[in-house]
């Protein structure tokens, strides 16, 4: 709650009862937070050069043309890159903006200038990233970072003072959202969709009319932020977020509530939604792979009717030991996750616990860490678990673009590997690997947003190229209902007929499934209506639909 500078902590309650606005305005607030302190770290690249060769240096290199190059209308972002890595620099053509580098005389090579982060070469405008070692580095280096990336494709409006960065990247979108709130801005991003062009991300950075200037280094943009603080003389407060609207969910969800020990209780969450994809496919491989799993209304361990063998689990994310272990142990003892990290199991629930870690070992449901992925690691365990314990299915948790693969795709092919060419290269291998050793494989990767512009999100909106997705044999898209609004309301008969529009649990994911190779259904897209808990790991499956949203009666499966 904020009135003037004094600060005091209400409940979510209080606030419902006292109303959220008032004749005034909007009644509470949150304060935002400082920048979170990284240690520093010597990079090769600079950070404010690194921001400035995200927005407008050519990462392209091909045998015909391999030059690092900037494109600037001055010359003054091109002497502060020179400056800063000790080269001279040199204008190509008086008919472009193009820049070149020169270091003790000869061209700077895109291999040169990014020898450290080989995964950025032969990146696109629509596909850079920000590595994360620029995302975990002091508040400085985080500061100029920001600063290069704001003064290649950063603007400041002298009337409104808005701040705004665009890109055509949802990757560097995401990192750039990040990055303003590690320092405590408040980044809000909007999409543009242009006929015949990349979908455009703008994100608009809250910061107060002093701080404005200081997002800039570069002279005409810096100006431009020294004007509005200059004509603007009404006072600004950006330093506390306005709570505008509490709204009811309809469905409920695993909650953990804790005190933090300190005068006001207060704590920095997550910028993002929790993801769900890991946490369903441990619900999968626990599905196929745990031969006993705890049921409420036995109260005991029953078998699983679906189990079909020995599995394992490659992630390459989260911690093993205190975020993926207690998952598993979630799902089989159908405790929820957070109750068994935060030690608050009831007496028998620990028994619970501790009975799921033997019926999982004895399973030999393998969990594998492997950070750094390559290919060719991945061929290595699955090839451990087949012939070491009669593994039968397995999963790897996420197609993603490290530095590991990047180098093993240019040591395999000689060329740098575009994001699109590696997964193609993953996707393909996998596929290899599966038919190899007669193993069962699922993975995932993310969505590229436009599944929020389809009725039926289908294989083009997943990321990666058309090649990597004609590889599986099953695929599908799992969305949360809450951004479905739309098809929510339409199949509102089917959720009454399930148990009423008021029950404890309504369907809060949505699968479409649009390739499946085998069985009945194969050449139908379906979408299934389910509840997932996200502390279980548990699913309940509602109804079955067709792409017209018109019910489908299919009986309950039996794997064999």
């Amino acid at each position: 709650m904020d009135k003037g500078k004094r600060m005091s902590t209400v409940s979510v309650t209080q606030i419902l009862e006292r109303g959220i606005s008032s004749g005034k305005g909007f009644r509470y607030s949150i304060p935002l937070n400082l920048p979170v302190e990284y240690p520093e770290k010597e990079f090769y690249i600079p950070p404010y050069i690194m921001g400035l060769a995200l927005g407008d240096a050519s990462f392209r290199s091909q045998p015909s043309n391999r030059v690092f190059s900037f494109s600037a209308p001055d010359a003054e972002l091109v002497e502060a890159i020179a400056k800063t890595m000790n080269w001279s620099y040199k204008k190509n053509s008086t008919h472009n903006y193009n820049w070149t580098f020169y270091n003790n005389g000869k061209l700077v090579h895109v291999e040169d200038f990014l020898k450290e982060y080989p995964e950025l070469i032969n990146t696109y405008s629509h596909n850079k990233f920000i590595p994360q070692d620029y995302l975990k580095c002091s508040v400085y280096q985080r500061k100029a970072l920001l600063q290069g990336l704001l003064d290649t494709d950063g603007s400041v409006d002298t009337r409104s003072g808005s701040v705004f960065y665009f890109t055509v990247s949802q990757q560097l979108c995401k990192n750039v959202i990040d990055l303003c709130h590690s320092l405590g801005f408040v980044a809000t991003c909007s999409i543009s969709q242009r006929k015949d062009k990349r979908d455009c991300w703008r994100i608009n950075i809250q910061a107060s009319k002093e701080q404005k200037s200081e997002l800039f280094r570069y002279s005409p943009k810096k100006q431009r932020a020294l004007d509005y603080a200059n004509i603007n003389k009404r006072k600004e407060r950006r330093d506390r977020l306005a709570i505008v609207d509490i709204q009811f969910l309809g469905y409920e969800e695993e909650m953990t509530c804790f005190m933090v020990d300190n005068k006001e209780h207060l704590f920095l969450t997550n910028d993002f939604i929790v993801t769900h994809n890991t946490r369903m496919a441990v619900a999968d491989i626990c599905g196929l792979c745990v031969d006993l799993m705890w049921d409420d209304e036995a109260q005991d361990f029953i078998p699983n009717p679906n189990y079909q063998g020995n599995g394992f689990f490659i992630h390459t994310e989260l911690a093993q030991r205190t975020e993926m272990q207690p998952m598993f142990l979630a799902c089989v003892a159908n405790v929820p996750s957070n109750t068994i990290t935060m030690g608050r199991c009831t007496e028998e629930e620990r028994k619970r616990v501790i009975k799921a870690g033997e019926i999982i070992k004895n399973c030999n449901l393998r969990l594998i860490d492997m950070p750094d992925f390559t290919s060719a690691n991945i061929d290595r365990k699955i090839k451990e678990c087949v012939e070491g314990y009669g593994a039968t299915y397995g999963c790897f948790d996420y197609m993603m673009l490290n530095s590991a693969l990047s180098m093993e795709y240019r040591a395999n092919t000689g060329v740098q590997a575009r994001e699109d060419m590696a997964l193609r290269g993953l996707a393909t291998d996998l596929k290899a690997y599966a038919e190899k050793y007669n193993v069962g494989l699922l993975t995932m990767t993310q969505t590229n947003g436009a599944e929020k512009q389809m009725d039926f999100p289908d294989e083009s909106c997943i990321s990666s190229s058309k090649a990597s997705r004609t590889k599986v044999d099953f695929g599908c898209v799992v969305l949360p209902a809450k951004d479905r609004p739309k098809e929510m309301k339409l199949v509102e008969p089917f959720i009454k007929h399930k148990g009423g529009l008021n029950s404890a649990i309504k369907p809060n994911r949505i699968t479409y499934i649009h390739k499946s190779r085998f069985g009945e259904y194969q050449d139908r897209k379906l979408k299934i209506f389910h509840y997932f808990d996200m502390g279980t790991m548990r699913n309940t499956d509602f109804f079955v639909c067709d792409s017209y949203n018109k019910f489908v009666s299919i009986p309950k499966p039996k794997l064999k």
